[in-house]
């Protein structure tokens, strides 16, 4: 235990990080593309183009911190106690 427990907590506070990561950087992404779209239409530009430069401003920011996150869960996911956590964590589950 002294050797176990010390790992899946790792990996908890890896998952969890990466979590937290994700949703702060989407909540970003989301205020850059309402900010980007708003401009726009307060700036006169047409609806469409306003909206489309929402949308890339919103998947700039998302887009990478999707993959990030991704990558993070596979990291994690490679460690030798991984399956174990996973045990663990479904036999805590309701």
């Amino acid at each position: 235990m002294d050797v176990i427990q010390p790992e899946l907590e790792k990996i908890r506070v890896r998952l969890g990080t990466a979590e937290r990561s994700l949703v702060k950087k989407g909540s970003v992404g989301l205020f850059l593309g309402a900010l980007a779209t708003t401009c726009g239409l307060l700036s006169g530009v047409a609806a469409p183009l306003a909206v489309s430069a929402g949308v890339v401003a919103t998947l700039g920011v998302v887009g990478p911190a999707a993959s990030k996150h991704i990558d993070d869960q596979e990291a994690s996911s490679l460690s030798d106690m991984y399956f174990l956590w996973k045990a663990v964590d479904h036999a805590h589950a309701p």
